[in-house]
């Protein structure tokens, strides 16, 4: 079981955040200063109003939680954002990998051709994978650390996929094609997903705006001719 250190360390990469542990420390000791530094302002400006000496103990407290709970919710939606782009990098990279290692080159120079023709947060972490193998690690070693620093389920098949036929073997255009054609239709499966929910978002204005005002422009001559029979 990871501990708390491990599972920071590990959400950091996921969110592609530099310094590591020392420098969220920082990030938290900066935050959390000026969440504390607000709410010393905030009582003092409520003393002065008034309130009870216990807001100078209190609305500081609660000034520097709120700051750690929103440095929190930033990092979780750099996570989110960084899983998104490298969801939507993957199937461009596959393609290019597949098309390199189909012109005849192995798994690692192929890794280095795209690196080279492409950018991005996905780029980046192959670009590290490769460093690593340069330096003696293994390429098994380095793709299954950078899958578990990308936390992507589609990457992690992706890496799967290569992984298996390293080891046994099998013929790696075959695998590298099948994966990128795999990652293609997942990606479009979520922008399907994605479109109809825009829909039923595009309906509101329809329904609440639009409408009303169609409706409100049709009926207003009759109710005009019936005012004016009526007097």
């Amino acid at each position: 079981m990871m501990d708390a250190s491990s599972v920071a360390a590990a959400r950091l990469s996921g969110a592609g955040r530099v310094g590591g542990i020392p420098q969220l420390r920082l990030d938290q000791v900066v935050w959390g200063g000026a969440g504390l530094g607000m709410g010393v302002l905030l009582a003092l400006w409520t003393i002065v109003g008034g309130a009870t000496p216990l807001a100078l103990v209190l609305l500081p407290a609660i000034g520097a939680v709120v700051a750690l709970l929103l440095l929190d919710r930033r990092i979780a939606a750099q996570v989110k954002r960084r899983r998104m782009r490298i969801e939507q990098q993957l199937p461009d990279v596959a393609e290019l990998l597949a098309f390199a290692v189909a012109a005849g080159e192995s798994i690692v120079p192929a890794l280095h051709r795209v690196c080279s023709m492409v950018t991005g947060d996905l780029s980046d972490e192959l670009r590290v994978v490769v460093a690593e193998v340069s330096t003696g690690i293994s390429v098994e070693v380095s793709l299954r650390a950078a899958s578990d620093r990308m936390g992507v389920p589609t990457v992690e098949r992706f890496v799967d996929g290569l992984l298996i036929s390293l080891e046994r073997g099998t013929p790696l255009v075959t695998v590298v094609r099948a994966q990128a054609s795999d990652a293609r239709a997942t990606q479009q499966q979520v922008l399907m997903e994605q479109a109809g929910r825009k829909d039923v978002i595009m309906l509101i204005p329809v329904v609440f705006l639009i409408l009303p005002t169609v409706v409100v422009i049709a009926l207003f001559p009759g109710l005009r001719g019936l005012q004016a029979l009526t007097s």
